[in-house]
């Protein structure tokens, strides 16, 4: 049994009767639009999905620019390399009509040993401004090799076990990608396929402690010619499984680390091979939705169902949540007795008014009870999202902001799943943090902007009074119980193109009242830049749920799949199938069962369009 649920997809069919140049049998699911492929699907023989997975397959160089005969060289190796450069021309206009007038042309410059040098952009006039420092960076990328993805998918949906899915996917090498597969005779697969570079030793020598000045990958590195590519890593490394024995016999993977080499917090203490450490990447999401995933895989165990899987999909459980809360929980303890350490949240809960003491009160009486559970309606659970989630916008902009600041940055342009990382560590080890001395917690909390300097627990009490005040301007005249997620919480999806006629719901309707939150397995990312909690668009774009199972006398059976998408399958807002999918399955909750043999979908049919 497999379940996904990514990609953004397109439903098509490719029939039987093939020729040599179709796939043979039928060839069923989902591909973007312009490919000549099935990106997540099956042929009845073979299931498979993918999300993306993050490996580390591009470097950014620093490089020195001197003038040279050829105008402008980069040193590497200590000789100057010309770069060289192209012009793109850009046409605009609407509706097939160019716009002469409004023609630009750019010039781009191209380090020939590692990519594109990164173009500075007039944020005015929209152009890009010609380079004049002696330095600038450059960017290598696996992608910008040829590669063979159509051959890939092609292979792919004639593939009849796991290891000819795994075969056809080596050429598949754009980025990477978890691939999940299952076959009839019930295997099950995964792997992150990808180019992986293998760079000079010397590009792995950072340390945070013992050498917090040396390279990684995963910073910008020097373009002298220390730092380059050495090949490939082999593929026996590149993170994958077959039929992993009990009694963790499943596969479960969202875009979190494969292996766990980040999670100490040093991703280059790894296991050496050639004098290099097994690096394949830093970038993962937090592992929050696959630690939930795995757990209610075997919470459910052995006797699992398609129906369990399904449930698993809808997961809406906070798990950001259930890792911060305990902290929120002990903070808010404070109320009870002020004494002891940190001085400076005793003094500032003696000197609290009575209104945000009664603010803090209610929260408490909000997050104590609260299970994880993110309903909307007001439902139980409901409140307490809604106190959670705008808390994690002020405690980061008070606690974090900053020092970010300080450094030229701005919080929130980072990933979340980096943000949510430090804040994790911050409330749950902070051993791991410098220590002040005078709170003995994490000084990384402390307002560089006054004079005192604040503890965490500090920060957290005057976030959440913060939340509070905010909230009651949310629900005005509203008791903090009966505050509503889901109406904070909506999810509008809007075309690609403007065009307020062809939004679900339609034109400035609110949007789908929706539980979750962020890194919830049902994904419902937002995001805590700001107090807007809406969502233009839903993060898993299918629900993909494939069975592989033998009938009474044991023989194999084609695989069976069950779908849900949002939208519709006719791009006419006037078609009762233009949103029958979103409101009849997707928000509902529900899979339907997708025809895959040409009989079944003549039965299940309505109508016949005929392509010649």
């Amino acid at each position: 049994m497999m379940a996904d649920t990514s990609a953004d997809p397109v439903l098509v069919g490719a029939g039987s009767g093939a020729t040599d140049e179709q796939v043979p049998g039928d060839l069923l699911g989902v591909t973007f639009p312009g490919i000549p492929g099935v990106i997540l699907g099956t042929n009845g023989a073979l299931a498979w999905s993918g999300t993306v997975s993050e490996h580390d397959v591009n470097d950014v160089y620093l490089e020195t620019i001197v003038p040279c005969a050829q105008g402008s060289c980069t040193m590497f190796n200590g000789t100057p390399v010309p770069i060289q450069t192209f012009t793109e021309t850009i046409k605009v206009g609407t509706l097939g009509s160019i716009n002469d007038s409004e023609q630009r042309t750019a010039v781009y410059e191209v380090v020939p040993h590692h990519g594109p040098i990164i173009p500075v952009i007039d944020p005015v006039r929209h152009t890009i401004t010609p380079r004049t420092a002696s330095t600038a960076m450059s960017v290598r990328f696996t992608g910008y090799e040829p590669s063979f993805e159509i051959r890939a998918l092609w292979n792919l949906g004639r593939a009849h076990s796991v290891e000819e899915g795994f075969r056809a996917l080596t050429d598949f090498s754009y980025g990477s990608q978890n691939w999940t597969m299952i076959d009839q005779e019930l295997n099950i697969g995964w792997t992150t396929h990808a180019r992986v570079p293998v760079r000079d030793p010397r590009a792995y020598t950072w340390n945070a402690v013992s050498n917090p000045d040396g390279l990684a990958p995963f910073f910008v590195l020097p373009g002298d010619g220390t730092a380059e590519w050495q090949g490939e890593l082999s593929s026996r490394y590149i993170p994958h499984a077959i039929n992993p024995p009990p009694p963790h016999d499943y596969l479960a993977t969202a875009n979190a680390d494969p292996v766990g080499a980040t999670f100490d917090g040093d991703p280059l203490d790894q296991p050496q091979v050639d004098g290099r450490p097994l690096y394949v990447g830093v970038s993962y999401a937090a592992g929050v939705r696959e630690e939930r995933i795995s757990t209610l895989i075997e919470q459910r165990g052995v006797g699992i169902t398609v129906d369990d899987m399904a449930r698993i999909q809808h997961d809406t459980s906070s798990n950001v949540g259930a890792k911060l809360v305990p902290a929120i929980r002990t903070a808010l303890a404070r109320l009870d007795s002020t004494a002891g350490a940190p001085s400076d949240a005793a003094e500032y809960l003696d000197n609290l008014p009575m209104l945000d003491r009664a603010r803090l009160m209610a929260a408490r009486s909000l997050l104590d009870p609260w299970t994880f559970a993110t309903p909307t309606g007001g439902r139980p659970g409901s409140a307490a999202t809604c106190v959670f989630n705008v808390w994690m916008h002020f405690f980061l902009s008070r606690a974090l902001a900053d020092e970010f600041r300080a450094v030229g940055l701005e919080l929130f342009d980072f990933d979340d799943n980096f943000i949510f990382r430090i804040v994790y560590a911050l409330l749950t080890d902070p051993a791991s943090f410098v220590q002040s001395t005078a709170t003995g917690q994490p000084i990384v909390c402390d307002d560089m902007a006054t004079p005192a300097t604040e503890s965490c627990t500090k920060v957290i009490l005057q976030a959440m009074v913060d939340t509070m005040a905010r909230l009651e301007t949310e629900f005005p005249d509203t008791a903090p119980a009966l505050y509503d997620w889901g109406q904070l919480h909506r999810l509008k999806i809007n075309p690609l193109f403007p065009n307020t006629a062809l939004s679900l719901p339609k034109g400035d309707e609110a949007g789908f009242a929706k539980s979750g939150d962020m890194f919830a397995i049902n994904r419902s990312d937002t995001s805590w830049a700001g107090l807007d909690f809406s969502q233009a668009a839903d993060g898993p774009a299918q629900r993909f749920l494939a069975t592989a199972q033998r009938d009474p006398l044991g023989q194999t059976q084609p695989i069976q799949v069950k779908w849900a998408l949002p939208g519709g399958v006719i791009y006419d807002p006037s078609s009762h199938h233009y949103r029958d999918l979103l409101d009849d399955y997707y928000l509902q909750e529900r899979h339907f069962d997708a025809p895959y043999s040409i009989d079944e979908i003549n039965a299940a049919g309505e109508n016949r369009w005929v392509f010649r």
